[in-house]
């Protein structure tokens, strides 16, 4: 019986070890269960949070972009804009959730159908596409052109669920992609203009030219020649300098010039080449200045920019004026101080006249009124561009009034400082033109022998002795050797290989000899721009002359340098 007892008591001790211990277990497997579901809540938190947190960017990303965002369902109704999308149509997010497009904006059939095209697009191919739509915000009140980016949003059967769009306006680009096309458009037709205008003069040219070769028994026949010769590089010299004009307006490096001349010298000069063109067209023109009262003004501005203004606008008159037409060039004094004269100038013209569409354009460079002008009339459409920024460097501007088959005025204002005692007055043309300049002697530096040789002969009657070199190295040696003040004058051209005329200038003036600081050294250029100027003034140079080289210009500029005696030429002689 004991035996028994102490059976029955050690497999309940087994029992109870047994049941003590799988109590431990499972207590020890719940302590491990709410650790897991304690790392477990951790991570959803962090993990919310994180969602949080990056939907909260979405949120502010979604909102702030400024291009337009939104979905749309199947059937073309918003599921959800961004905060751009509202301001375009000035609308709440939730009076746009649940529309179409058509319900915001009214879009036209042709751009609804635009709408929906592409919207197939993406729904049927399942495939991202790039689009230019205009869409209208009737807050704005008008229509701009947006950039689309639609895409297709995919439930997990891989089936098209929404569309997510992404619109960028893109009104700016396009108006400047048109403003850049329409000026290479106006640039190809003005290159295509510019090589007939080249090819006319350099066809007379070429052509007068061998015909006076073979008409050189004939000295009738060949100064006529020689006559069409001279009028056509007159011509093509004009088409140059404009186009070199434009390009230094264009860059900003246009300098306007700060000189004494007579108006009347100015309008004596453009009244004498106006009415030779006239007179080929049978035009009659004149020039009205009664209310200056019979005064001659001696006034202080750029007396080369001024003509070339006014003759560009005569001569535009001209070209659009008919036989027996009428022209006038008005020169009006507006007002005036003891220091200043305010003047106008208008020229009116009894022409072809034009209508208010082609005056949006008159004064774009390349172009002229319309695409015909260049056509019928001829010319760059560079004139009245020109004339314009030429007016505006002088701090005006010019206007024009225009009806068309009736006629055209330009007009504009221009106050200019009165010149005093410096201004030069009756300049002796007779004696500049018959020059004896014998025992004088000049250094001609210039590197291009034909243009050795135009020099030499311009200034074959006047007696002078020429001692020439083809560099700016050659000039410092054959100067340096020569005895004290042997050399009167030193002709330069500044573009030279070895050394180019500023240095050699430059050389001369530092030379350790009397005669080094006060020769006269004149520049001969390409370009007759003020910078021009300046640099070779800079360099120690005299005065300047631009090519081609003009023989009454050389001639009186040698009169007042080597016959009157007068070494200063710190200003243009052109």
């Amino acid at each position: 019986m004991t035996i028994i007892l102490g059976i029955i008591c050690i497999v309940l001790l087994f029992l109870l070890a047994v049941i003590f211990m799988r109590l431990r277990k499972n207590e020890q497997l719940n302590r491990q269960d709410d650790q897991r579901r304690e790392n477990i809540e951790a991570l959803y938190k962090e993990r919310l949070k994180n969602l949080e947190q990056q939907s909260a960017t979405y949120a502010a990303v979604f909102s702030s972009i400024p291009d337009l965002i939104f979905t749309k369902d199947l059937t073309n109704h918003y599921i959800q804009v961004n905060k751009s999308f509202e301001l375009y149509f000035n609308l709440s997010h939730d009076e746009v959730v649940g529309k179409t497009i058509s319900e915001l904006s009214r879009p036209s059939p042709k751009d609804a159908e635009l709408y929906h095209k592409s919207d197939l697009q993406v729904i049927n191919g399942k495939v991202t596409i790039t689009v230019e739509e205009p869409i209208f915000s009737p807050f704005l009140g008008e229509t701009r052109f947006f950039e689309v980016i639609k895409i297709p949003l995919l439930d997990k059967y891989r089936e098209v669920k929404s569309v997510l769009c992404i619109a960028r306006d893109i009104t700016k680009r396009r108006e400047a992609e048109a403003v850049a096309l329409e000026a290479s458009q106006a640039k190809g037709n003005f290159l295509s203009h510019m090589s007939h205008e080249i090819r006319t003069p350099l066809n007379a040219i070429i052509g007068m030219t061998r015909i006076t070769r073979d008409s050189l028994g004939n000295p009738e026949k060949a100064a006529k020649s020689i006559d069409q010769v001279m009028l056509a590089s007159d011509h093509l010299l004009e088409l140059l300098n404009d186009v070199l004009d434009m390009s230094k307006i264009e860059s900003g490096k246009f300098e306007i010039a700060d000189e004494p001349f007579d108006l009347q010298d100015i309008l004596g000069e453009v009244s004498s080449i106006i009415n030779q063109r006239c007179r080929e067209k049978i035009i009659h023109f004149r020039i009205n200045q009664d209310r200056l009262d019979g005064e001659r003004l001696q006034l202080v501005g750029d007396k080369l920019r001024l003509k070339q203004v006014l003759i560009n606008l005569l001569g535009n008159a001209v070209k659009f004026t008919g036989q027996e037409g009428r022209i006038v060039l008005y020169v009006d004094k507006k007002g005036e101080t003891a220091d200043s004269v305010s003047l106008e100038f208008a020229v009116a013209d009894d022409g072809i006249g034009m209508t208010e569409d082609q005056m949006k354009h008159l004064f774009n460079a390349f172009e002229q009124a319309d695409s015909t002008i260049a056509g019928r009339f001829g010319g760059t459409g560079l004139g009245l561009a020109i004339s314009r920024n030429l007016i505006k460097l002088m701090g005006s501007d010019i206007t024009v009034e225009s009806k068309f088959n009736e006629g055209t005025t330009f007009r504009f204002d221009l106050t200019l400082r009165r010149a005093g005692a410096e201004a030069e007055i009756g300049i002796a043309e007779e004696e500049a033109i018959n020059l004896d300049l014998a025992g004088k002697r000049i250094l001609l530096v210039e590197d291009i022998e034909v243009n050795r040789l135009i020099i030499t002969e311009i200034l074959s009657d006047s007696r002078v002795d020429i001692i020439q070199a083809e560099n700016g190295q050659d000039a410092v040696e054959k100067f340096g050797a020569s005895p004290q003040h042997f050399f009167d004058l030193i002709f330069m051209d500044v573009q030279m290989p070895v050394m180019d005329g500023y240095e050699a200038a430059q050389a001369i003036r530092g030379m350790d000899r009397e005669d080094a600081a006060g020769v006269p050294i004149i520049a001969m250029t390409a370009n007759a721009y003020q910078e021009d100027i300046n640099m070779a003034l800079a360099a120690g140079m005299n005065g300047h002359v631009s090519k081609p080289i003009d023989f009454e210009k050389v001639n009186k500029l040698l009169y007042d340098i080597l016959v009157k005696g007068e070494k200063d030429y710190a200003k243009e002689r052109n």
